[in-house]
């Protein structure tokens, strides 16, 4: 008998069977869009999640009536689902492979009336850490808890990555690591800015802000590792604990954020330092601070510190054994964060770091690889350490590292800053006097090597008013009251390092170096002469006799320029016309 072919029966009945399938799901997803719409309008949502959805599971059509009741969540016309279908919602979600509309459907709900117990379990269990924040927040008005929730799967995932040498290569999250780490370090960001996470709606009353920034600050503090207590109910933490290092870490949740971005969590806690309350407010809250630091910037700045940079951590002892691998960015982006703060008055630090700062804005010059960008990078570098310097209290830094380091860098007014305190000091101290002339010959040096003519003008003043009134006040502590030989000491100190200097004092500005003379020097006019007598020096001494013979500094000062006229020889005038 021969064979039948059945092919073409069956191609038939297949087309019959899905146009069948098509059919029923037209007609539930109609019934469904009917159902749900009237269910809304009149409220009956118990008849909704009731009868109706029993309705859908019964037929198998859940998937139809979750796809036609996730628009109206969105829109906002529906703000709630009952626990039971919420499950087989997320379940319809997975089967997707989209769990983040369950998300997004939460966004939009009322969460205040929800089976907490259910629902975050249900988003615990599922990773939709989004979700979770949000309904911690908006329906229990917690902020820490879902903190300390997703910093216990930020925990399993560095373990899983080695977050203690992990470096973002892009600004893609990659992994879990990076995906939960900067949705912690984004919700920490809208705690501190006073505002619900994810939506950014106000935070209020202002109470509330200042509590929910003390609550989350004071969650990131912590030195030790402390399970949720939902975690500890389910009792997955203690496993974790034994079996991962990463906890077991001094101040393990900053550490954490430390090594997944440095920079952006500096600029997070920025938004806390930033904020003009904390400082007024809290050092008023704690009027034991009576140095005006923020307590609780104090005490970030020392555990970043701590961890950052433990090798210049002199207030925790056993540092080093916590240290971190972190990239020279790292530390770079630290120093630069402490160094705003510094300025503020907000914070302190010791002064290994404070030195690590000076030496982190004057490597910018170094860095530079052409002359106008060394000039530039100069200015903005020696406005920056000027800044600090002044900032600064003295015993806050080390005054001769501090001084090489700008000197090495080309920071004329910075090493000038620092000569002049030394100097101020050391006539104060009754110092050698080889010491106090090397720091009054390197403050004219500083004043003589800067770019700005004017500037440079300015060693005159220094000189013959900051220098002369000090060094007069020194003398007269080295000598007897009857010795009578205090203004010839205090002449004796300036000689050197003036006559030292004074080829370039001359060339900058002859009359006021020839003033300078007649003021301090007139008794030893054919010294300062003998001194400039010299192929190297012609036209220093030919500027000098200029100044004096053509009458400019008798036009600038009548009472010097006579006398220093009336103290040159015939022979001095026959050099001035050989010159």
């Amino acid at each position: 008998e021969p064979v039948r072919d059945n092919s073409a029966g069956s191609a038939g009945r297949d087309k019959q069977q899905s146009r069948f399938i098509d059919l029923a799901h037209g007609h539930f997803q109609m019934l469904a869009g009917v159902c749900i719409d009237f269910c809304v309008v009149t409220r009956r949502l118990d008849l909704l999640f009731g009868p109706v959805f029993d309705c859908f599971k019964f037929a198998q059509y859940v998937s139809v009536f979750f796809d036609v009741l996730e628009p109206y969540v969105l829109n906002e016309k529906l703000d709630y689902i009952a626990p039971e279908a919420m499950t087989f919602f997320i379940d319809h979600c997975k089967a997707m492979n989209d769990l983040a509309i369950v998300e997004r459907c939460l966004l939009h709900m009322n969460v205040t009336f929800m089976d907490f117990d259910t629902i975050l379990s249900l988003l615990r269990d599922n990773g939709m850490y989004t979700a979770l924040l949000h309904v911690y927040g908006r329906g229990l008005d917690d902020f820490a808890t879902p903190l300390a929730e997703l910093f216990e799967a930020l925990f399993d995932a560095a373990d899983s990555c080695n977050a203690k040498t992990y470096r973002r290569p892009d600004g893609i999250p990659k992994n879990l690591f990076e995906e939960y780490g900067y949705k912690a370090m984004m919700y920490i960001q809208f705690c501190l800015q006073g505002k619900m996470f994810p939506q950014g709606t106000s935070l209020e009353p202002a109470e509330k802000v200042q509590a929910v920034r003390h609550e989350v600050l004071g969650f990131l503090q912590e030195e030790t590792h402390a399970a949720p207590p939902t975690m500890r109910k389910r009792g997955s933490a203690n496993s974790s604990m034994s079996r991962r290092s990463t906890r077991k870490m001094l101040h393990p949740y900053l550490r954490l954020l430390i090594a997944l971005d440095t920079r952006a969590l500096l600029e997070t806690l920025s938004i806390f330092f930033d904020n003009p309350d904390v400082t007024r407010e809290d050092v008023q809250e704690f009027g034991r601070h009576s140095d005006g630091l923020c307590p609780d910037c104090q005490e970030i700045t020392s555990i970043l510190s701590h961890i950052i940079m433990p090798e210049n951590d002199e207030s925790r002892p056993g540092a080093l054994s916590t240290e971190m691998d972190l990239p020279q960015e790292s530390r770079d982006a630290f120093l630069d964060f402490v160094a705003t703060y510094l300025l503020k008055g907000i914070i302190s630090v010791s002064v290994p770091i404070t030195m690590n700062i000076l030496t982190r804005m004057s490597s910018l010059v170094m860095e530079s690889n052409t002359t106008a960008h060394i000039v530039a990078a100069q200015q903005k570098a020696q406005a920056r350490v000027l800044e600090l310097l002044e900032a600064l209290p003295r015993n806050s830094y080390d005054h001769k590292k501090a001084l090489r380091i700008v000197e090495d860098a080309g920071l004329n007014r910075a090493a000038l800053l620092l000569h002049r305190e030394s100097l101020m000091a050391l006539l104060q101290g009754g110092a050698s006097q080889d010491v106090i002339k090397h720091h009054f010959c390197s403050s004219i040096d500083c004043y003589l090597r800067d770019n700005d003519r004017d500037y440079r003008a300015l060693v005159f003043d220094y000189i013959k008013n900051d220098c002369m009134s000090s060094i007069v006040d020194c003398a007269a502590r080295y000598h007897e009251p009857d010795s009578g030989s205090g203004s010839v000491h205090a002449k004796d100190l300036l000689k050197e390092p003036i006559f030292d200097k004074l080829p370039d004092l001359i060339n900058l500005d002859a009359v006021q170096s020839t003033q300078l003379i007649a003021e301090v020097f007139i008794e030893d006019v054919e010294e300062v002469i003998s001194f400039l007598d010299g192929k190297e020096n012609e036209i220093s001494l030919f500027n000098f006799f200029h100044a004096i013979i053509s009458g400019s500094l008798t036009k600038a000062d009548p009472m010097a320029g006579p006398v220093l006229l009336a103290n040159l020889t015939p022979a001095h005038h026959q050099t001035y016309l050989v010159l």
